[in-house]
């Protein structure tokens, strides 16, 4: 039970993260947009944070993840006050700046970054506002 509920966890922890990140990159574009337009840059960023949580935390999400984020982001442009733009804060602790300190601790320990693309993304943003 507990293993599943954390997976569960997780996965909206990595869906908060990667479709706002990415809407935030390019132009505050809302949640329900973002796939629909950066769907490729989306799945690259899923795939490279899946890497990480297999090597971090020993968790592995479900096959299939990458296609219930995109439905669900699309399921949010039902609902108006569901299609929120896409945000990028440097006090997000629980989101964002938890994978880059796994890239960070990687990189410390002078192992490849797990997850680039969220790397590359996070700094912009970040740099950016």
């Amino acid at each position: 039970f507990h293993r599943d509920w954390r997976r569960q966890m997780i996965e909206a922890v990595v869906f908060e993260s990667t479709y706002n990140l990415v809407g935030a990159v390019h132009k505050h574009v809302p949640v329900s947009e973002v796939h629909e337009f950066f769907g490729g840059e989306v799945d690259d960023m899923l795939y490279e944070i899946q890497r990480g949580l297999r090597g971090h935390l020993a968790v592995t999400l479900l096959s299939g993840f990458e296609e219930r984020m995109a439905a669900y982001a699309a399921a949010q442009k039902r609902s108006k006050t569901d299609n929120r733009l896409s945000s990028c804060s440097g006090s997000s602790p629980y989101r964002n700046a938890f994978f880059y300190a796994i890239s960070t601790d990687a990189l410390a320990r002078e192992f490849p970054d797990p997850s680039p693309t969220h790397t590359e993304y996070w700094e912009f943003a970040r740099e950016n506002g």
